[in-house]
């Protein structure tokens, strides 16, 4: 496996610690050590990635050099904390969204329990999508339980709901009994034209 560089964690810490060392140009093997908090071979190792000179046969490294090393490497460890607290942050609201219709579940249903598999289809349920035991059609919506298990049917009644909710045109026009039904559903304007130029066409 490669070697995780533990340090990256600290680079704003080592950076501020090596810009206050004014006073030396560059920095050598134990240098590297007690500056990273690294043994000798992960301080040669280090020491290998940068552009040393030899000094008193040992290698060396100027302190401005490894300023703008750390630099581009502090502007990578700030973009990956960046994506780290976006997947957090929408980890954290997913479980608000799952635990709001766990509540939501439990409020209609009583104390039976969501099923993680069925939290994960019924959060984003449409009318489309909805199994086919739900079924929908002019005035009527049939819920079928071949195995007449009833912690089933309730299942099936949670995902029609939030699917009525999150699709309420589609489930609107699958059970309508005539135009007039659909109430203050919005008419498409291109559905509208389509609509006029197949009556003038019969009138013609």
């Amino acid at each position: 496996m490669p070697r995780v560089d533990t340090w990256r964690s600290e680079v704003s810490s080592i950076l501020n610690a090596l810009e206050s060392l004014e006073s030396i140009d560059f920095l050598c093997r134990q240098d590297i050590e007690n500056l990273f908090r690294l043994k000798k071979r992960a301080a040669l190792r280090l020491l290998a990635k940068l552009q040393t000179r030899r000094c008193k046969g040992e290698m060396r490294v100027s302190r401005a050099r490894l300023i703008d090393w750390l630099n581009k490497i502090k502007v990578d460890v700030d973009a990956e904390n960046q994506r780290a607290k976006t997947l957090l942050s929408k980890l954290r609201q997913q479980k608000i969204e799952d635990d709001f219709l766990r509540r939501r579940f439990r409020d209609m249903f009583g104390s039976q329990p969501l099923d993680s598999h069925l939290l994960e289809r019924v959060k984003s349920a449409t009318v489309e999508r909805l199994p086919p035991s739900i079924q929908l059609s002019s005035g009527k919506i049939t819920v079928l339980s071949p195995d007449g298990n009833p912690s089933r049917m309730v299942e099936y009644l949670f995902e029609l709901a939030l699917a009525i909710q999150n699709d309420w045109d589609q489930f609107s026009r699958a059970v309508a009994t005539s135009p007039d039904t659909f109430g203050n559903l919005a008419v498409d304007p291109i559905d509208e034209f389509l609509n006029q130029l197949e009556v003038q066409r019969h009138k013609d």
